[in-house]
């Protein structure tokens, strides 16, 4: 409804899996340009995201890190993120591993 709006900037959070729900869901989120005063971070996630997705968990910590220390007052999805890489670099991934939060009632 309003991605024609330039004063919004959205970041990809990722995808989620609801509760009752096969597919999982893309989740963006908004940020007021004018209230951010520099917004690389979520530049930085994004890489990261790209990474984590591709599997190459040790180059998304780095830049879920990166991109916490980017943004004032830290990133708290990007430090959800750095603990599921630094999980799955310790275990691997299990089988049929997918890049998707599940929801748990």
């Amino acid at each position: 409804l309003c991605a024609h709006r330039t004063d919004i900037i959205w970041r990809r959070w990722g995808q989620v899996r609801l509760v009752g729900r096969v597919a999982p869901i893309i989740v963006y989120e908004a940020f007021d340009h004018c209230a951010l005063k520099d917004w690389s971070f979520v530049a930085t996630f994004h890489r990261a995201l790209e990474s984590f997705e591709r599997g190459d968990f040790d180059h998304a910590r780095d830049l879920f890190l990166h991109a916490e220390t980017q943004r004032p007052g830290g990133d708290e999805p990007s430090r959800s993120y750095v603990g599921w890489c630094e999980g799955l670099l310790l275990e691997g991934p299990p089988m049929g591993w997918e890049p998707v939060f599940e929801t748990h009632k």
